[in-house]
């Protein structure tokens, strides 16, 4: 292999990437409306809301203002040795595998920083078929969790072994409190990463270093992918915190019924 092989698979692994989030991430398909400008600029959104004379005076009404803008993130493949034999369907699904990973999380939080609506209960039983008609449920193996204070519990931690670190599940996260999100189509415009409206690039990167890398025989793929999401109809989604069982979700429950927290 040479860096000219690399270069050359740069084109099939965002390719890749592309068919794998579009076949694995269904629900974010529906929120999918424009093509997004190639800018790193802030771009922003006003929209009146709730316009309605306050005290009687007509001259004064109620309004919001949202910003939104492109957001950026970066994945490094492992590092590959090119005098050896480079098993490319192998890097291909890896980083095809955490760029849906990425997404998956990004699609999940803008929803929860967008939606209005919030409810707090014991099981989702409680929610009633109104509440929640013509809206989509996101289930997820990894959804948030938070503690009582509503802040975001890890689902992973590390543990150092004998050639590095290991991800573990963390044992704070079964015990925390679940946020299920449910959503209506136009309750958002995303930049969505398919062949029409991918933002992204990837590029081979072979340095040069006495040290570690004098031959220049090791290098990495570096992905940047970029992604927006402007609110439209924020009360078209409810998310539901539920709290978790026994006695810590009662303290809970409680706790956030008294000091009327609804996360």
């Amino acid at each position: 292999m040479t860096d000219k092989d690399m270069i050359e698979l740069e084109p099939e692994i965002l390719k890749f990437c592309e068919e794998r989030v579009l076949l694995r991430d269904q629900l974010s398909r529906l929120v999918v409306k424009e093509r997004w400008p190639r800018t790193n600029e802030l771009t922003g959104s006003v929209k009146f809301e709730n316009v309605y004379p306050m005290d009687g005076n007509m001259n004064d009404v109620g309004y919001s203002v949202r910003s939104y803008s492109l957001q950026h993130a970066v994945v490094h493949s492992a590092r590959i040795a090119i005098t050896h034999e480079v098993d490319k369907e192998l890097v291909k699904r890896a980083m095809a595998d955490v760029v849906c990973w990425l997404w998956s999380y990004y699609f999940r939080d803008k929803l929860l920083g967008v939606i209005r609506n919030r409810i707090m209960v014991r099981d989702l039983s409680e929610i009633t078929s109104e509440k929640t008609a013509e809206l989509t449920r996101i289930n997820s193996h990894s959804s948030k969790r938070i503690n009582i204070f509503g802040k975001q519990v890890k689902q992973f931690i590390t543990r150092p072994s004998n050639v590095g670190a290991i991800y573990i599940q963390n044992p704070k996260y079964k015990r925390a409190a679940e946020q299920v999100i449910f959503f209506h189509p136009d309750i958002a415009h995303f930049q969505f990463p398919n062949e029409e409206q991918w933002i992204g690039e990837i590029h081979w990167r072979n340095i040069p270093d006495p040290e570690t890398n004098p031959n220049c025989e090791i290098g990495f793929y570096r992905f940047i992918t970029t992604a927006a999401a402007k609110p439209m109809l924020t009360d078209y989604g409810l998310v539901a915190t539920v709290v978790p069982k026994g006695i810590r979700g009662f303290i809970y429950y409680w706790a956030w019924k008294l000091f009327r927290f609804v996360p």
